[in-house]
């Protein structure tokens, strides 16, 4: 396709200050053309976007923090990554798969060594991930969207950043077409690792695209 939909696709950005300038049905790319598909949640961020975390804090009052992060190269050929971070008990847990040969990232929500929900995150442009990684690190109550062209109709992530008190807490809540949800809170020195190391990866996978092929010749 070659409309300017699929050109410049909607951003973050474009989510965050959609009170100020509303999202009209034809601004969609055509997988999502209609707002009236989106959840109600996503719905209220796109009218009210000051209103997304507070309904958020709501809906998870009793967010695990996450003070331990781990990070290791599973495959350094493929460029393949882990990250695992978890409470201080170990009881809550999230992992983080990245593989920049696939574009594969996936974040697995742990509780209690029983139970996971996988969220699988695709379609991701390279500005969707320069978007999502400046957002994250400003300073303040902010909201960023991890997210593909097709939005909501895909699993998805929104990191908040709150602060309460003289301290800063950024939560990560992720939502599954098949009606799942997860969500931890971490703090900000963890939060900065991810981010590098999100970043990092990120690099490597765009590197990796416009190398040339030994063998096309």
């Amino acid at each position: 396709m070659t409309s300017d939909v699929h050109e410049q696709p909607l951003t973050p950005d474009d989510v965050t200050i959609a009170s100020a300038s509303r999202l009209r049905p034809a601004d969609m790319p055509e997988a999502v053309a209609s707002r009236d598909s989106a959840p109600w949640l996503v719905r209220q961020a796109l009218d009210h976007p000051e209103t997304l975390s507070v309904e958020l804090a709501a809906r998870f009052p009793g967010l695990p923090l996450m003070t331990v992060i781990r990070l290791r190269e599973v495959d350094a050929k493929t460029g393949r990554g882990l990250a695992v971070l978890t409470s201080s008990d170990g009881v809550a847990a999230m992992r983080i798969e990245l593989d920049s040969a696939s574009q594969l990232l996936e974040f697995t929500f742990s509780y209690g060594g029983m139970l996971a929900l996988r969220f699988q995150i695709d379609g991701l442009s390279v500005k969707d991930r320069a978007n999502f990684l400046e957002r994250m690190q400003l300073d303040g109550d902010h909201s960023a969207y991890l997210w593909g062209e097709v939005r909501w109709m895909h699993d998805y992530l929104i990191g908040v950043s709150r602060r309460q008190g003289a301290n800063q807490f950024i939560n990560l809540y992720a939502f599954s077409r098949h009606n799942t949800e997860a969500a931890v809170r971490l703090k900000p020195d963890i939060c900065s690792q991810l981010l590098n190391w999100l970043a990092d990866h990120w690099k490597e996978e765009e590197t990796t695209k416009e190398q040339p092929s030994i063998t096309g010749w």
